[in-house]
């Protein structure tokens, strides 16, 4: 699409050449020039136009040897300049031009004895065309900024959406092991036989610490949530988020849809931090779902891969076996599992199959720069 506008120049050059050597067959090397004009118009919009005006006024009066380079052919190659520059050039710039252009063309006709309303009618006609289309053509890149504007917009509240949620779950992970943390320090507390008060202040402090931060974690996830007190009033409790332990729950589920999931683990599975367990299920999840809604009747495979500095996670569907339903919304799974990875600090590839299919693989560390580790 690049090289479109170099190619339609240079075939209305041609054009021009073409019709030069059809009105004056016998013309010399100067017939050559009737398409100068209009390739010049690709670097120097205005020195073509004027290029067009010394050939036609010399070529009126049959200076320098100009007079086979025909008056037919000027009814090309002038117009085709005017209207390249009206479409390169402001709107005022082609105002002016055209004025010139009509005005040079009455004593032009009358040295080669032609008619100059022809000229003149050709230019107005040229002139309505490439305002039509410039129009057409600005109307065309406006709807484009719109779009693209529109759909940045459309990705940062979609990644606000992700991130919101990503924010709601981990809270409840964190509010899960924090209440924990206040239920045993105030349970140890009175467990203890004959334990000195520096142990039960400890203690004491250990539970106010967990209270306050539970209070200090539903005060800003207030800020972010749309209906902060919404749980409340439905009487919504905090419960653990799913881990990597539900996954066969999850597998089962979908194989009851009628998809067939075959489901690989490989290393030493062991229990990561909660947020390496959530972001992982959740990561899972999303492919199963896309797999089902964008797939619908294809294979896919699960894997699970533990080492020592983290998980690997693949989910891998074949190409779709029966046409697959159309999909409302704007396609957040990509962006929720990007959103995680990144804040986990680790890598994520989803791009088709060679065989129509579609993968997703992820490795999230057991570690990061962002306070995660080993659980």
């Amino acid at each position: 699409m690049d090289r479109l506008p170099y190619a339609v120049v240079a075939l209305l050059a041609a054009g021009a050449l073409v019709t030069q050597i059809r009105f004056d067959p016998i013309g010399g090397p100067e017939s050559l020039m009737a398409g100068a004009p209009i390739m010049l118009t690709l670097l120097m919009p205005a020195a073509a136009w004027w290029l067009t005006i010394v050939m036609t006024l010399a070529a009126s009066v049959d200076l320098f040897g100009l007079g086979s380079f025909s008056f037919a052919a000027m009814l090309t190659t002038g117009p085709i300049v005017l209207a390249l520059c009206t479409l390169r050039l402001r709107l005022a710039t082609a105002a002016w031009m055209y004025l010139v252009s009509t005005a040079i063309a009455i004593p032009s006709s009358a040295f080669q004895g032609l008619n100059p309303i022809s000229w003149c009618l050709v230019n107005g006609v040229t002139l309505t065309v490439s305002l039509l289309v410039r129009g057409w053509m600005q109307a065309g890149e406006r709807a484009m900024r719109q779009a693209s504007a529109a759909e940045d917009e459309r990705g940062q509240r979609t990644r606000l959406e992700e991130r919101t949620a990503i924010a709601r779950e981990l809270h409840d992970v964190v509010a899960h092991h924090m209440s924990v943390v206040a239920i045993q320090a105030e349970a140890a507390r009175y467990r203890a036989q004959d334990a000195p008060p520096e142990l039960g202040q400890s203690l004491a402090a250990v539970r106010e610490n967990a209270v306050l931060a539970l209070a200090e974690m539903r005060r800003i996830l207030g800020v972010i949530r749309a209906d902060p007190l919404k749980g409340e009033r439905t009487g919504h409790k905090l419960a653990p988020q799913p881990t990597l332990a539900q996954l066969d729950s999850l597998i089962d589920s979908v194989r009851t849809s009628g998809t067939c999931v075959h489901r690989e683990i490989t290393g030493k599975v062991r229990e990561l931090t909660p947020g390496v367990e959530l972001s992982a299920y959740r990561i899972v999840q999303e492919a199963l779902s896309n797999a089902m809604r964008h797939a619908p009747g294809s294979t896919v495979r699960v894997e699970l891969s533990y080492v020592a500095t983290g998980v690997g996670l693949r989910v891998v569907n074949g190409a779709a076996t029966r046409t697959a339903d159309i999909s409302p919304g704007a396609g957040h799974g990509l962006l929720g599992m990007r959103e995680r990875i990144t804040m986990l600090e680790g890598q994520l590839t989803a791009q088709p199959t060679d065989d129509g299919g579609f993968e997703v693989s992820a490795f999230l560390p057991a570690s990061s720069k962002n306070g995660t580790g080993n659980a």
